[in-house]
């Protein structure tokens, strides 16, 4: 099976970090693109959040729930692009999503024609069963092949 494109999927933590590695040693070995893609469930509000408002205050800037969730989501995405890049493979792509986690996943690699989706078992969203619900959502949904790592 050759594989062109791959999407892993991150959100910052343990699984997802083993995830980037895996699509980065299949892409180099494949000379496959890889697009990492971090899905923000909800943007937040355009309200200074509590606890900042003095802050805000003081230095005269506005940072919004929304700012902190979004900047958030950038470190994500550019932290594995990095790894990534060092691992060998040429530009990959970055995306941010917001929605549901498993459909936005889908979605993005229906529309980018993914070979293969790359994804932790377990995220960011507390305990879960033995393959995280987000995860178990993605491989019942998807087209194309599923990788979930450990």
């Amino acid at each position: 099976m050759k594989i062109e494109r791959i999407l892993v999927a991150v959100d910052g933590s343990e699984h997802s970090d083993r995830a980037v590695e895996l699509a980065g040693s299949l892409a180099t070995s494949q000379d496959a693109a890889v697009t990492v893609l971090h899905v923000v469930q909800d943007v937040g509000t355009a309200s200074v959040p509590p606890g900042l408002e003095e802050y805000a205050a003081l230095e005269n800037v506005f940072i919004t729930e929304r700012d902190l969730r979004m900047s958030a989501a950038n470190s994500i995405v550019g932290r594995a692009a990095k790894r990534l890049s060092d691992m060998g493979v040429p530009d990959p792509h970055t995306d941010i999503a917001v929605g549901a986690p498993a459909h936005q996943i889908v979605e993005a690699a229906k529309r980018m024609g993914a070979d293969m989706i790359v994804i932790g078992s377990r995220g960011l969203g507390g305990v879960g069963t033995l393959l995280g619900s987000t995860s178990h959502k993605v491989s019942q949904s998807a087209s194309c092949t599923v990788v979930t790592v450990r």
